[in-house]
């Protein structure tokens, strides 16, 4: 039996939680290529870019691969080509960094995050280099957050023999990170950008259907995928804008690509990384954005309206004491008219239907274990909104 405390508790999270667009955000970092090539050598990448949603002005804050990524998780803003007071520069940090970032913000919104990176040799591994694999690419492993906790650490796998398999069971966190390693990721400095690029867009041809083919990326999903590049070409690009023309890590690639997404928009709004970092906080919901993305205008000019939003009460999302029985009680609202129908998902499996009505409560027995259990609304033009949480049954 939960306690008034958790019930109370479990309440004001979904209150926080119910702004959420998406529960399913994934962000791909790859490297060091302008807009310009990156669209004209990775065509894969560039068909999905011109899909989905555009930003024509996109920059990054300077050179230096570790900053970019520090501005992306973190909001810490760099600084003549140092990020955290001159504690990190592009390379690495030189401790820990201990500022607010979005593992610290995941956790104290009982939401998941992992990181998947190509050639990490083993899950939590916090060397500094493995094959083509580097930890100045991977800014997790240089937050305070999972430096101290083991179990923290424990979120960061290998892409290859992780991330697909995790798709297929549904084991997907609310936040991923997703990090080709030297050689597919646009970096690697011996080859030419052509050459360079081709590889990238070829692992990304292999690895990216899978996650489109997902629940998540589907009509009514609420999967987003969000890309960039770290910084333009190394020599040439210190481009912010027309109006600032040097002090940046030049003109990048940005894309927003999922189910949310407006279809084939281009925006010549002005965006930079903290801007990626404010959208990732909105679609999320987190109570907090990181350092300066708390500031930032955001990237919401690049997604569809929500016109039917479904908000779950009861439980709270990751509740990990469950019973047999778990009672659910979710809202939806439509601005087309009367919600008609509703559907309750158990691990992608359909569990009831129930006519429509704005409230929906009930309760669903579930086995021992880890639960995902999803709550669809339908109104009668046909428009479909869903939530969904995480379960323990535990007894």
């Amino acid at each position: 039996m939960r306690s008034l405390f958790t019930l109370l508790f479990g309440l004001l999270l979904a209150t926080v939680a119910s702004a959420q667009q998406s529960s399913h955000v994934f962000i791909l970092m790859l490297e060091n290529r302008s807009d310009d090539q990156a669209m004209r050598y990775m065509p894969y990448l560039a068909g999905l870019t011109d899909q989905y949603g555009r930003g024509l002005q996109a920059y990054s804050p300077s050179h230096g691969s570790f900053n970019a990524y520090l501005e992306v998780v973190a909001g810490s803003h760099p600084v003549n080509g140092e990020s955290d007071n001159g504690n990190c520069n592009g390379d690495n940090c030189q401790h820990p960094y201990t500022q607010d970032n979005m593992v610290r913000e995941l956790n104290a919104s009982h939401m998941t995050w992992r990181g998947y990176f190509q050639s990490m040799p083993s899950q939590g591994f916090m060397g500094y280099t493995y094959g083509d694999y580097v930890k100045r690419h991977n800014p997790y492993a240089y937050l305070s957050d999972v430096v101290n906790d083991h179990d923290q650490q424990g979120n960061m796998y290998p892409w290859d023999d992780n991330f697909a398999a995790d798709l297929a069971s549904g084991n997907v966190a609310n936040y991923t990170w997703l990090v080709p390693d030297l050689t597919h990721d646009g970096h690697n400095p011996g080859d030419d950008d052509e050459t360079a690029l081709h590889n990238a867009d070829g692992y990304l041809s292999e690895q990216l259907p899978a996650l489109l083919r997902s629940r998540y990326f589907q009509p009514g999903g609420d999967g987003v995928l969000l890309v960039s590049f770290d910084e333009s070409e190394l020599q040439g690009d210190n481009s912010c804008s027309q109006n600032q023309p040097q002090g940046c890590g030049g003109h990048i690639l940005f894309a927003v690509i999922g189910p949310l997404a407006k279809s084939t928009y281009q925006t010549s709004t002005h965006i930079m990384q903290n801007d990626m970092l404010r959208g990732t906080c909105e679609l999320l919901g987190v109570s907090s954005c990181p350092g300066d993305g708390a500031q930032a205008a955001g990237i919401a000019e690049l997604f569809q309206a929500q016109h039917l939003v479904v908000t779950i009460t009861a439980p709270y999302n990751y509740y990990p004491d469950a019973g047999p029985a778990t009672y659910l009680n979710a809202n939806a609202h439509s601005e087309y008219g009367p919600i008609t129908q509703w559907a309750v998902y158990v691990d992608g499996n359909l569990y009831a239907h129930a006519n429509g009505s704005p409230t929906l409560q009930m309760w669903v027995s579930t086995s021992m274990g880890q639960h995902v259990i999803e709550m669809k609304a339908w109104d009668g033009t046909g428009a479909m909104g869903s939530s969904e949480v995480h379960i323990t049954r535990t007894h």
